[in-house]
């Protein structure tokens, strides 16, 4: 792994949720209620998942409501499309600003006379990239 860089392993946990296996009664964890609602198939369920908290019954009016509306349920699905493609322009944005800021230490590094092999460990770029930032 390049130095200065973390394994995914080392900031993020994954947690599976197995909807099919979300038992038919109350196990006692507060996750259970909303494991229901979201494991839902049917208009019934709906409605029992519903009656469990007053928060899972405002959620599942929501739900009905773009069940019912078609052009609102576009609409919101336009909304989370803008959402996400902006979530992605600032996450390239983050990563852009980043690579600026690697490689202007590392221009500021070479100037100082350290090692192309020292830069890579300070910065985390390749040999590569430090090479074509090298002053000619």
């Amino acid at each position: 792994m390049t130095p200065g860089r973390r394994a995914v392993t080392d900031v993020v946990q994954v947690h599976t949720l197995e909807l099919t296996k979300v038992g038919e009664t109350d196990d006692g964890t507060p996750a259970w209620a909303w494991l229901r609602f979201v494991a839902v198939t049917t208009t019934e369920e709906l409605d029992m998942a519903a009656s469990l908290d007053p928060d899972i019954a405002e959620a599942a009016m929501i739900v009905r409501r773009y069940n019912a509306d078609e052009q609102a349920r576009l609409d919101l699905f336009s909304h989370e499309k803008f959402m996400l493609q902006q979530w992605y322009i600032r996450e390239d944005g983050r990563d852009e600003g980043q690579q600026k800021s690697r490689q202007e230490v590392a221009r500021n590094a070479l100037g100082l006379g350290l090692s192309v092999d020292q830069v890579v460990q300070i910065t985390g770029l390749t040999r590569d990239e430090i090479q074509l930032l090298k002053p000619a």
